[in-house]
């Protein structure tokens, strides 16, 4: 996509980045990364829609250069199923930005953004809690987005007979449903809370 290395040559001009080449051949790791042949979901068009969130969002952010950064290495590293894709993924970014000059704070910081979109734990940090909503923003999308998103999933899975796929899935989206409030901020939740409550309903019915 060249709407996404332009995107990310801009990001680094706008960081002062002065070392062009080292930033092209990080966006070259991303763009492999996100286009194996499993990655139907988590891919770059999920980042792109992320990004595009962000851009609607960006007077939330507090540190926004390492919410955007959070959000183009959230999946780098992605095998379905696998339990620590995020800490992974956190590490490389650590180890991407030390390349790029960007202090050990940034990188660290960046990898706790990244730790959010485990949904696994209740998020205190404001910029935890906006990275998370942006990376859940397609559970509001409408049904037949929502669905075809599903399929995609569901096919990054194509190793896991569909009893277990389907039990494990619904649990997943049960416990969205059981927030007292599917999205952490307000701006994310009247947007999508409606629709993802609908759709994670229906997907549990069918």
């Amino acid at each position: 996509m060249q709407y996404l290395q332009d995107r990310w040559m801009r990001f680094w001009d706008a960081q002062g980045g002065t070392n062009p080449d080292q930033a092209v051949r990080a966006f070259a790791r991303l763009q492999v990364s996100y286009s194996g042949s499993n990655r139907l979901y988590h891919n770059l068009g999920h980042i792109a829609h992320c990004l595009q969130e962000l851009d609607d969002v960006v007077q939330l952010a507090y540190d926004l250069p390492a919410v955007e950064l959070a959000l183009w290495y959230q999946n780098i590293v992605y095998n379905a199923g696998a339990p620590n894709n995020e800490e992974r993924s956190a590490n490389e970014a650590i180890k991407d930005l030390q390349k790029l000059g960007q202090p050990p704070a940034r990188g660290s910081r960046v990898a706790m953004l990244i730790l959010a979109t485990k949904h696994t734990t209740i998020l205190e940090d404001h910029d935890s809690q906006l990275v998370a909503d942006i990376d859940l923003s397609s559970l509001g999308l409408l049904w037949p987005q929502f669905n075809v998103n599903s399929q995609n999933i569901r096919n990054e899975y194509h190793h896991v007979p569909d009893e277990e796929f389907n039990r494990g899935r619904a649990k997943i989206l049960q416990d969205f449903l059981d927030r007292p409030s599917i999205y952490y901020l307000p701006a994310f939740q009247e947007k999508y809370g409606i629709q993802a409550r609908r759709n994670l309903e229906h997907a549990i019915a069918r």
